[in-house]
């Protein structure tokens, strides 16, 4: 039952920390800059040369968002787990025990429905 309560604290945490870390936000700004690069591309009043200078602006952009997303994502999961691990070096829990529940199939159909219940319920409450 402790694998169970540790294995959905890694997880809200893992969350959590991507909205924290804007992990979240630069995903969405990755696509909007992506349809951005795809008007410039079929702009007709922009010449070859326009065109290039943009693509070279658009690619250090997405290079930036793409270490965002990286480092982000990265210690989002770093975080929850080394704390999960210390409490597994002072033998409180077993980071074996709370993996293998992360990764079984009832907690991942759990997890699954409750995802996409939280997402629907906040897509309502927005409109």
């Amino acid at each position: 039952m402790l694998s169970w309560v540790l294995a959905l604290l890694l997880l809200g945490t893992f969350i959590y920390l991507l909205t924290l870390f804007r992990v979240v936000a630069v995903s969405r700004e990755v696509m909007s800059l992506s349809r951005q690069v795809m008007t410039t591309l079929n702009s007709r009043e922009l010449s070859d040369l326009e065109k290039e200078k943009a693509m070279q602006a658009f690619s250090v952009r997405l290079f930036k968002a793409f270490l965002l997303i990286i480092v982000g994502s990265g210690l989002a999961l770093l975080i929850p787990v080394a704390v999960i691990w210390g409490l597994d070096r002072l033998q409180w829990v077993s980071l074996q025990a709370v993996v293998t529940t992360s990764l079984s199939w009832p907690f991942l159909m759990l997890s699954l429905v409750v995802g996409c219940a939280a997402f629907y319920l906040l897509r309502q409450r927005a409109r």
